[in-house]
């Protein structure tokens, strides 16, 4: 398959995704696709790659940079990375990450480090 052709697939995932339409994934993925992904680990299969987006989902329904915390209510814009492996058109493996830290930080948590007693002191 051609870039153009990869492509469209990729941006037909995303509007499936942001429509909720999580079967018409069926299409581009292979049924044993391998999913890594730092928030759920080792994803395996079509089945558990959905229960992870519809996981995703509920907090976060819009895929396509922006995100509404459902909890706090703010609102933020996230950047992120996927890496598909695709084979015959379809995807077999994919590798995400976010910038997690950053999404939590616009939703108003704060991430402060755990205090340390001074040991020093005998």
């Amino acid at each position: 398959m051609s870039v153009e052709e990869n492509k469209a697939i990729v941006y037909d995932i995303f509007e499936a995704i942001n429509n909720g339409d999580l079967d018409a994934l069926d299409k581009y993925y292979s049924v044993d696709c391998i999913g890594h992904s730092p928030p759920y680990g080792k994803v395996v299969g079509l089945s558990a790659l959905k229960s992870a987006w519809n996981n995703h989902l509920r907090g976060f329904p819009d895929t396509q940079g922006q995100f509404a915390g459902r909890i706090t209510g703010k609102e933020g814009f996230g950047l992120g990375l996927i890496l598909y492996h695709m084979d015959n058109g379809k995807i077999v493996e994919e590798w995400d990450h976010w910038d997690e830290l950053g999404m939590w930080w616009q939703l108003g948590h704060r991430l402060d480090p755990p205090i340390v007693p001074n040991q020093s002191q005998s």
